[in-house]
């Protein structure tokens, strides 16, 4: 599953870097981290949604299960000539 949505998102991400689509990025990578940790909620039977935030924080979510993380900042804020 997160590697369909890493393609998936990876290709909007690329789309949206260089023109005013930070905002919405921000908002898919909380929508991300949110049905990954959902899942994981349901696998693991945690039935507390703010126990699913300390059981399965954001590193664990990129660094153990390998979810992309979108750049956030946007391609013309990031370059100075």
């Amino acid at each position: 599953m997160h590697k369909h949505l890493n393609a998936l998102v990876r290709g909007w991400s690329n789309y949206f870097h260089y023109g005013y689509g930070h905002r919405k990025i921000k908002q898919v990578k909380f929508y991300m981290e949110e049905s990954l940790r959902s899942q994981l909620r349901y696998r693991h039977k945690v039935r507390n949604r703010g126990a699913s935030y300390h059981k399965f924080p954001r590193k664990y979510l990129y660094d153990y299960w390998g979810l992309y993380k979108p750049p956030i900042v946007p391609y013309w804020k990031t370059v100075h000539a």
